[in-house]
């Protein structure tokens, strides 16, 4: 089964080819290229590969919670290639694909510790997208819901907690940093995993998770 999974949620735009659970490429864009230019590399890298787009099996996406254009951007084209190449999509929530990144980085493979992974939300409240997981036989296991909150009403002295990005003001309070890392490994192992269990999604009803409802800025 060939995958094309796409990772446009965060200023750290990548994508990546695997077939089953060997990854044949991965590219992280420039900083400061946008999503919508995803398509273009994503076309480079297949000609320069001389691998065939009508091949893909399942298009992965990144779907959120994160930058409300990149997962937009992201959503509008997996679907798209969904729709002209009749293939299936699955949908992998963005706080799951950072935990299980510090999972993979780290071998662990059974963890009653908390892992809590962070996303920027809010500039304005200071708030963040947060979820938190334990590890069971070497699988992530959600044990809460997803919640949004600020840094100082999370149990952080319970936690190991770890982001792709993190505002400067915030560096102090001993959150990890898994920007270098690449999220493709961790998103083909999530992916992988919805295969198994046939937890494909609906590319004509499927929409990004936000965890939180967007409310457009208003000019006074």
């Amino acid at each position: 089964m060939k995958i094309l999974l796409i990772e446009t949620s965060s200023n750290i735009i990548e994508f990546g080819y695997a077939e089953d659970n060997r990854i044949l490429t991965q590219k992280r864009l420039n900083e400061g290229e946008n999503a919508d230019t995803i398509v273009y590399y994503i076309k480079k890298e297949f000609d320069e590969k001389i691998f065939n787009v009508k091949e893909i099996d399942v298009v992965s996406i990144s779907n959120g919670p994160g930058s409300f254009t990149g997962i937009r951007i992201g959503s509008a084209i997996s679907k798209g290639i969904c729709f002209a190449l009749n293939c299936k999509l699955i949908e992998i929530i963005t706080l799951d694909i950072i935990a299980n990144k510090y999972r993979l980085k780290n071998n662990i493979r059974n963890s009653e510790k908390i892992i809590m992974s962070l996303i920027y939300s809010n500039m304005k409240t200071k708030e963040y997208y947060a979820g938190n997981y334990k590890v069971e036989n070497n699988r992530l296991i959600k044990i809460k819901d997803y919640q949004v909150k600020k840094l100082e009403e999370l149990e952080m002295q319970k936690s190991i907690m770890v982001a792709n990005e993190l505002k400067d003001e915030d560096r102090d309070f001993g959150i990890g940093i898994l920007g270098e890392v690449s999220s493709i490994p961790s998103q083909l192992d999530l992916t992988l995993e919805k295969i198994k269990e046939n937890l494909f999604s609906d590319p004509r009803t499927s929409e990004p998770f936000y965890l939180k409802e967007f409310i457009p800025l208003t000019k006074k």
